[in-house]
């Protein structure tokens, strides 16, 4: 008999060739597996089952026999806690307050409880800032939070928390502490300094912190016309220059936390007094002085007189009607006169008196003169009568 195989029964065969030959080579990986480990009927069977991706490829134990487990793999207890006490916390915060130069807040909790602890939990005002696994009846927790460096903490007043739970899954009271952080420099005002022309000049400054100033530190400008003296850490030095030019200070205020002012500055300018000479002052019989405070010099004036009251002399050393005087060009007398001026010399000749005397005398003489006519006019009337 001849057997004719059809040209699309080809692939067929192909297929059926493959499959017998990955069946013959797990079997035979199988077989050789169990001569060398000589497993038992129910590793054999669970080998092949988990080979060919089925069951659960879990190995059985190799005693049977012995249903207890190894002591290591004891069943977990199930039967319910009888502990129903709370575990404890307590919490602290150093320093307080923080910031500045107190770049570092430790916060330390300590955990109690009864049995066995389990886990805790620190937050700051609500965010967790650390938590973790604890065991035993007691134990200690730490946080170190930074908060000047290297993120600048706000200033304000921060809720500290330590949270704890017990293996019963007892949760405790919460531990509640606060912790003041202030990174906000000193405010500063200083005055201005302006112009001095004499003397000295002291600073006015104002300084506004919530804690303790720790230090002032004053330094000069190294473009200033000299090098002065002063107090460097008052907090109002006194400033007394000898060349006249524009002088700049700085001063840095630090707290007690640490915290540094920058940026405030006290500028002034010098200049030299001008010199002052006295006033001349007239010779007066009757001791009755003009103002002899000194006058202040100011350019020279070409005008040939000087004005004192209401007269005007020559700014020559002449005798005259005020006395022998002496004036020089470029001098303002004092604009108030609080004295005054008799006549010195000449008697009573026309030129001796001076004109408003005149009035005076010209006056008496004519009220005297009405009042004797009037009388002898009433005299003769009445004789007449």
């Amino acid at each position: 008999m001849v057997i004719k195989i059809r040209y699309g029964h080809a692939p067929i065969l192909r297929g059926a060739k493959i499959a017998t030959f990955l069946l013959s080579l797990i079997f035979v990986t199988v077989l050789t597996f169990g001569i060398f480990t000589r497993p038992t009927q129910a590793e054999f069977l669970n080998s092949v089952t988990c080979l060919l991706n089925i069951g659960d490829c879990t190995v059985p134990p190799t005693n049977t026999a012995d249903p207890t487990p190894p002591p290591d793999q004891t069943p977990a207890d199930t039967t319910p806690s009888t502990d129903t006490t709370k575990p404890t916390a307590s919490v602290t915060a150093t320093p307080n307050p923080a910031g500045g130069s107190s770049q570092v807040v430790t916060i330390n909790g300590v955990l109690n409880d009864d049995t066995n602890l389990a886990s805790y939990t620190i937050s700051v005002n609500g965010n967790v800032a650390q938590q973790g696994s604890v065991s035993g009846t007691s134990a200690n927790v730490s946080y170190e939070w930074n908060v000047s460096t290297p993120n600048v903490v706000p200033s304000g007043t921060y809720t500290i928390t330590v949270d704890v739970t017990d293996v019963a899954g007892n949760h405790g009271d919460q531990a509640v502490t606060t912790v003041g952080i202030d990174n906000d420099p000193p405010a500063v005002t200083i005055g201005e300094g302006g112009i001095i022309k004499s003397g000295s000049i002291t600073p006015d400054v104002t300084v506004t912190d919530a804690h303790d100033i720790a230090s002032y530190q004053w330094t000069a400008s190294e473009s200033n016309p000299e090098i002065l003296t002063y107090d460097a850490s008052a907090m109002e030095p006194t400033f007394s220059p000898k060349v006249e030019g524009t002088y700049v200070f700085y001063l840095q205020v630090t707290d007690s936390l640490g915290n540094v002012s920058s940026g405030n500055e006290f500028t002034f300018g010098y200049k030299r007094d001008l010199e002052t000479v006295p006033l001349p002052t007239t010779t007066d019989p009757t001791d009755e002085l003009v103002d002899q405070s000194p006058s202040t010099v100011v350019p020279a004036n070409t005008s040939p007189v000087v004005k004192v009251g209401r007269d005007e002399i020559t700014t020559t050393d002449q005798p005259s009607v005020l006395g022998s005087t002496v004036t020089a060009a470029g001098q303002t007398p004092p604009t108030k006169t609080v004295a005054t001026i008799a006549p010195t010399s000449g008697g009573w000749s026309i030129f001796g008196i001076l004109w408003y005397w005149w009035l005076v005398i010209i006056g008496a003489v004519l009220a005297v003169w009405h009042f004797v006519k009037k009388f002898f006019t009433s005299r003769i009337v009445a004789e007449q009568s």
